[in-house]
């Protein structure tokens, strides 16, 4: 293998935290993911270690180094991708990923007793009762924005060359904040450029129908329509297209083609989620986002008690001046949350056109995607410069903090659209692939990253106080 390996005393005082038919997962304080996330240490059982594909491994170790800084960045708040080989008198015995978050734990409601675990989708594919009795209810806003991510998620990979193949709610972990987001375990059963670490097997109930190929972009389709249905099913076994019902048309009549037999047939991941942007829960489901009218509808509704109680209108005229158009913190607070909710979806167009160039699948169309992300970012810019926040706690340093983070992600998308004309000029397989254009971009991409995360500790109290969803660095 062409990596540096980690040596077991490197691990610091291993510590079980779980164990299977693969082998045993170990808690490993003496590593730590890009620098700051905890890692865990995967050991393989014996005779799986005969099995491996070492190849698949290094090459899956070296796609973290070899994205841009962005979709590494990615990588690691997403999933528990391998990290680093260990190695023991020379032999490997395992590798490092990242720890779950804790965001992806949950506590629940056992006979006797509070228990914190791991937030496997697996405990939502159960009727209403059940998820009452262990404080799991959720809604149909929290089922479709789940589903959302969980897509935009799978059509990232999929530009990477990357399949999960064994797509099962005991590999998706969830969180529950009011905009959750998906994290993927078992990483080293994915499946990269068409080569695999371990032999492809299927979770029982998700398997791939009839003698199909295992591990493509179409199965991860089919299991993907499959969670669909289970999780607003409340069930781990039917496959019944109707239980979406609720979400609307569009999304019954991409589950029925992500269900069918032929391939062929089957949603592309951006199908997906195109269709899970504009789906709807029914009556019984929260909206999924709303802009707040409150406090004007209460404006209007002052002006009317204060003419009943014989004042003038011009009297209060600069009360309702002060109250509306952006003068109430709250709608201060609405108009940032705005700007962030464009900013996540320019944020899933640049992931995917990186993606599309670093595969070299289809750099034309890549270039036009990020030289859109300049566009939307400049824009973004101009929108923050706007913005009336002096209601809101520390209002200016927030706008000043947004500002700054979205002029940094407006550089590197600028130098990734350079990267992808050089690409698009020289060729895929030339010097471009890693030129001085694409290394100004990961820099810059990491700076962007560091002015989000400093933006979002500011910002998250505040969207709490004025019922925003929180949002972290992934979002943005």
């Amino acid at each position: 293998m062409g990596l540096a390996a980690i040596t077991p005393d490197a691990l610091g005082e291993l510590t079980v935290i779980g164990s299977g038919g693969q082998g045993t997962v170990y808690a490993a304080p003496g590593q730590l993911i890009g620098g700051r996330a905890p890692a865990v240490y995967k050991e393989f059982a014996d005779p799986v270690r005969k099995t491996l594909n070492l190849r698949a491994l290094d090459a899956m170790i070296r796609l973290r180094d070899e994205v841009p800084a962005s979709v590494g960045h990615w990588l690691d708040e997403t999933m528990a991708w391998p990290a680093g080989v260990v190695k023991r008198d020379g032999e490997v015995t395992g590798f490092v990923m990242r720890r779950a978050p804790e965001t992806f734990h949950t506590e629940i409601r056992l006979p006797r007793r509070r228990a914190s675990r791991l937030a496997q989708v697996e405990l939502l594919l159960n009727d209403e009762r059940y998820l009452a009795g262990r404080d799991l209810l959720i809604d149909d806003g929290f089922r479709l924005e789940l589903l959302f991510d969980v897509a935009r998620t799978l059509e990232t990979l999929h530009g990477l060359g990357i399949v999960v193949g064994d797509l099962s709610p005991t590999n998706l972990l969830f969180s529950r904040e009011r905009r959750p987001r998906c994290f993927f375990l078992d990483c080293d059963s994915m499946r990269l450029d068409g080569s695999s670490v371990l032999e492809q097997a299927e979770t029982i109930d998700w398997e791939t129908p009839g003698n199909e190929e295992i591990a493509t972009t179409a199965t991860d389709s089919y299991k993907f329509a499959l969670l669909c249905v289970r999780l607003f099913a409340g069930d781990q076994s039917t496959r019944t297209a109707s239980a979406v019902d609720r979400a609307g048309t569009p999304l019954r009549g991409l589950v029925e083609r992500g269900l069918s037999t032929d391939p062929g047939r089957r949603p592309r991941m951006s199908q997906w989620r195109r269709a899970l942007v504009s789906a709807q829960p029914g009556p019984a489901g929260r909206p999924r986002r709303s802009v707040r009218k409150l406090p004007v509808i209460a404006a209007v509704v002052a002006v009317v008690l204060l003419v009943l109680l014989g004042l003038s209108v011009r009297g209060c005229a600069g009360w309702v001046s002060s109250n509306t158009s952006g003068g109430r913190a709250s709608e201060q607070a609405d108009g940032v949350a705005r700007v962030l909710d464009t900013s996540g979806k320019t944020r899933d167009r640049l992931d995917a056109a990186l993606a599309g160039l670093v595969s070299c699948a289809d750099p034309q169309n890549a270039g036009a995607g990020l030289r859109s992300v300049v566009t939307d970012r400049r824009a973004q810019v101009e929108r923050t410069a706007g913005l009336r926040v002096e209601l809101l706690a520390r209002g200016e340093e927030l706008r000043k903090l947004l500002n700054a983070a979205l002029v940094q992600a407006r550089r590197a998308a600028e130098a990734y659209a350079a990267w992808a004309a050089d690409v698009g000029r020289d060729g895929c397989g030339s010097a471009a692939m890693r030129d001085a254009d694409r290394r100004r971009g990961d820099a810059t991409a990491r700076q962007a990253d560091a002015a989000w995360g400093r933006f979002v500790a500011l910002w998250n109290p505040i969207a709490d106080e004025y019922g925003h969803p929180r949002v972290s660095v992934r979002d943005l």
